[in-house]
């Protein structure tokens, strides 16, 4: 169970129970039920028959692991963060990770390792999502859907919202565990609104691939990810995509790449947000340190914030840490 959530998930539980304190005799008769039925789930691949208490679940992309233990679901394995890495659980979901015996798969950017799954033995498999994993879920969905029935979420699914509403109400019939994380959400949201001091807007987000070495700049589009996320505690996205000219770095990205020569056309803002490119992989003086970045007015004045990698692309846990991060850097004054 995510730390997020334990609270609420404890007492959607605690009302469970209550309610099924009715005879031993119905209530075995009840389990004997849900242990083998399915709902019908519409997906990106078709309809699919998914248990309704699965008791082995395998998670091929490690940003949807998090709603798997949010759900209850007992988690099998969960691919690693990063192919042809061991991996290690998130600290939203690593104690209930070590509670269920969770393993970490390591996988390659070629294809999913259909062996390994199989010997799982899982009852549903959840696939798909943003980026290399729902290519390769696609890629192997007709050997993936022989071992065990698989919902892929839709890579057009593009926040924590869509996705964990998908895999809640869609698949798996717990609409109100997700409406619970909804709420939680807006709270936080609320409070951190309430105590930070806004800086300089509009403000721009930027990840950088590459590292020192060869810093490659990719600006965030601001309709999507965390430019979106974050105007609900009042960081204005700037306006850096429209009209620009430039394309996203691939069909339907939430980021394009900016070139040295047109960082001070793009990034003129005052407030500028950093990120690694999947890792904490630069420094805000290892920027400032090449003169395209220095002579941006956000590293002039001081509006450069390094935040950690994992704010793009964020789940339900990041996106509440990504929170607390906000309201580390911007205190109230």
């Amino acid at each position: 169970m995510s730390r997020h959530l334990r609270v609420l998930v404890a007492a959607v539980a605690a009302l469970g129970l209550l309610a099924g304190c009715g005879s031993s005799n119905s209530e075995s008769a009840s389990e004997s039920s849900n242990t083998s039925a399915v709902r019908t789930v519409a997906t990106v691949q078709g309809e699919v028959a998914v248990p309704t208490a699965p008791k082995r679940v395998v998670v091929l992309n490690y940003a949807l692991a998090g709603y798997a233990f949010h759900l209850g679901l007992p988690v099998t394995a969960v691919t690693a963060l990063a192919s042809d890495q061991d991996g290690e659980p998130a600290a939203a979901w690593a104690d209930q990770a070590k509670k269920d015996g969770t393993q970490m798969l390591r996988w390659n950017a070629q294809a999913f390792n259909i062996e390994q799954i199989t010997a799982l033995k899982p009852d549903l498999i959840i696939a798909g999502g943003w980026g290399l994993p729902f290519k390769l879920a696609t890629d192997g969905y007709a050997n993936l859907s022989k071992i065990a029935p698989t919902v892929l979420v839709d890579k057009a699914l593009t926040d924590w919202r869509e996705q964990f509403q998908f895999l809640a109400d869609k698949a798996l019939g717990k609409p109100e565990l997700y409406q619970d994380a909804v709420k939680a959400y807006e709270a936080k949201v609320a409070e951190t609104k309430a105590k930070i001091t806004l800086p300089e807007l509009p403000v721009s987000y930027v990840s950088i691939s590459g590292g020192a070495a060869n810093p490659k700049a990719y600006v965030a589009i601001e309709s999507t990810g965390i430019p979106k996320e974050l105007s609900a505690v009042g960081l204005t996205p700037a306006t850096v995509f429209a009209g620009s000219g430039f394309k996203p770095y691939t069909a339907g990205g939430d980021t394009f790449n900016v070139p040295d020569e047109d960082l001070s056309r793009v990034l003129d803002q005052k407030t500028v947000f950093v990120t690694g490119f999947n890792a904490d992989n630069i420094t805000l003086d290892q920027l400032k340190a090449r003169p395209a970045w220095a002579s941006l007015p956000a590293f002039q004045s001081g509006g450069a914030h390094l935040l950690p990698y994992w704010v793009n692309r964020a789940d339900y846990d990041r996106s509440l840490d990504t929170l607390d991060e906000i309201a580390k850097i911007f205190p109230k004054k």
